[in-house]
């Protein structure tokens, strides 16, 4: 289960608690690296803006934005598929799974598979193709069991450590979580500070009401990827489509979103070994900026 103060995460808390966080002091102004979804009143990603469409601030000061530009294409990921029990009933395969999500991916783009329930399994390399996905993912079958989210998430960011440039993270999951060693804050200070930005898709059987005393599943995985500067998607059922199709929709969304993201990039204060509040802006009427809303001052 999701326990109610993991809904509850804050910029407070970060902001008031880094100890876990504390990088040497830096004396010199650091050059913070930021990926931006700019999305118009229906949710359609706006294209061709510049630096003069944007605004930053780093606290409550006004940070000088150094580049704009369209970010890479392609990407390097890590997909988590949830297959605990509490999964078990929604029906779709661990293959029809893999091949939706598989579906998406273009020349170019790395994916590093996972399953996670009595154990988290990542395979032993990035796949490239659909055909790939689905064979790693027919090895990383494993029996129902809980499902230790969390600590899945931070084994994946090991794993990924040495890969450079944009990293996300993507979990399929209902977001009942429980099982773990570690909790969500502290590996959600840690994507942050990394720079690691995650994405959640849930099955639209799992949108059901919160357990007395503990809060609704979608709410804390909403928390936990707006802070990182991702979003959570709820597969929802098209007329004649089954789980794979929905799943496939929801996840060709996702892929389009990171396909016209921005690259930004701007001076930050000096370092101080802090997390401190970001807000980004695009100055056109009617656009909408989405990045994560925090990161740890170096």
């Amino acid at each position: 289960m999701i326990a109610r103060s993991v809904a509850s995460l804050t910029l407070a808390a970060l902001l008031l608690d880094a100890n876990s966080w504390r990088p040497p002091v830096s004396q010199a102004a650091e050059i913070v690296e930021l990926f931006v979804t700019a999305t118009n009143a229906r949710g359609q990603a706006v294209r061709h803006l510049t630096l003069q469409d944007f605004e930053l601030m780093d606290g409550d000061k006004a940070a000088e934005i150094l580049s704009v530009r369209p970010a890479q294409e392609t990407f390097t990921g890590g997909v988590i598929f949830d297959v605990s029990s509490s999964m078990a009933p929604i029906g779709e395969s661990l293959a029809h799974a893999a091949a939706a999500v598989g579906s998406h991916l273009r020349s170019g783009d790395r994916l590093w598979p996972a399953t996670v329930a009595q154990r988290t399994l990542i395979a032993p390399s990035p796949v490239e193709t659909r055909a790939q996905l689905i064979e790693a993912a027919n090895q990383l079958r494993q029996p129902h069991g809980p499902s230790p989210l969390w600590d899945a998430l931070a084994k994946m960011m090991d794993t990924m450590r040495g890969e450079s440039g944009r990293r996300v993270v993507v979990a399929y999951t209902d977001g009942r979580v429980n099982g773990n060693t570690l909790d969500a804050e502290s590996v959600m200070r840690r994507a942050i500070a990394d720079g690691y930005v995650v994405y959640f898709v849930s099955p639209e059987e799992r949108e059901a009401a919160a357990v007395p005393g503990f809060a609704p599943p979608g709410e804390a995985l909403e928390n936990f990827s707006r802070a990182t500067g991702g979003t959570r998607l709820v597969a929802m059922s098209r007329p004649g489509g089954g789980s794979a199709s929905r799943v496939g929709i929801a996840f060709a969304g996702l892929m389009s979103e990171l396909r016209a993201q921005y690259r930004v990039t701007f001076r930050a204060a000096v370092g101080d070994g802090a997390f401190r509040t970001l807000t980004v802006r695009v100055l056109r009427p009617g656009v909408t900026a989405r990045t994560r809303t925090v990161y740890l001052s170096r």
